[in-house]
């Protein structure tokens, strides 16, 4: 793999993300089609389905030998060493139908099972993520830099209730949630999982974690976050398993570690 195929990827990459964003801004204040996946608040519509068609549509015809892994789609292949295409069409569903504006394409691009391109887009407040492995993250083409805070009492955190109803896993959650706002500055939920980890890229927060994603939410996140100083591992400890469906992220690795040491792992079936 050689500079110059991830310069076009990348290239390729943003031009899917921005035709996408025109496809969310379009269906962002009209009605929208509704269904519920796995539980009543796991939602999507027809905007998710086809922006990823779309994406995909867009992938094969141009790259027949890389493999697509999307949020909507009904067949997911394998996660392997192909050149791979991991995305959600709208991380932020609930907030795209309640013209809440946090949400955002996420295009991630992994070679050898490792994440070389990450692309976040939030065309409603047009901020627009970018990473490429080694060459730093940028918001708006101007570089990002995670926080340097070590003091979870100074330190403002993300995590997510999600989308799961399970009565046992909303109290381990809102546990943890209780656990981490006695010790830090603050405790916010956005709706998005890709953008709380642009967010913490871009120092606007110092950590974060959450248990229950997907590879599609965190995958281009994850590449940014990294790009940007920051750190991403697993909640225990350790290398973060992007199929683990759980992930910690914060500037600077004490913070991680103490942010572990006061949370309670919640296990999720892997994808």
């Amino acid at each position: 793999m050689s500079k110059d195929q991830i310069d076009e990827w990348y290239t390729f990459g943003l031009h899917l993300a921005k035709e996408s964003g025109k496809m969310m801004l379009d269906a962002f204040h009209k009605e929208k089609t509704i269904n519920t996946k796995q539980t009543f608040a796991d939602l999507v519509t027809e905007t998710d389905k086809a922006i990823e068609k779309f994406i995909f549509d867009n992938i094969r015809q141009k790259y027949k030998d890389h493999v697509c892994i999307g949020e909507e789609s009904e067949e997911r292949p394998p996660w392997n060493n192909s050149p791979t295409w991991i995305v959600d069409p709208i991380d932020g569903t609930t907030n795209f139908i309640h013209q809440f504006p946090n949400c955002a394409v996420s295009i991630g691009v992994s070679y050898d099972k490792k994440i070389v391109i990450g692309i976040i887009y939030n065309p409603m407040q047009n901020l627009l993520y970018t990473a490429k492995k080694g060459q730093g993250a940028f918001c708006n083409q101007k570089k990002i830099f995670s926080s340097k805070v070590t003091d979870i009492g100074k330190a403002l955190i993300f995590t997510e209730v999600g989308s799961l109803r399970k009565e046992n896993i909303i109290d381990k959650k809102l546990e943890n949630y209780a656990r981490l706002a006695r010790a830090s500055h603050g405790i916010r939920s956005m709706g998005s999982a890709a953008l709380n980890l642009c967010a913490i890229a871009s120092g606007q927060g110092d950590g974060g974690f959450e248990f229950g994603i997907h590879i599609w939410d965190i995958a281009a996140g994850v590449l940014i976050v990294t790009e940007a100083g920051g750190v991403i591992m697993d909640p225990k400890g350790g290398d973060l398993d992007l199929l683990s469906r759980k992930f910690l992220a914060a500037g600077t690795k004490e913070l991680a570690d103490t942010i572990s040491s006061k949370i309670t792992p919640i296990q999720f079936e892997s994808d």
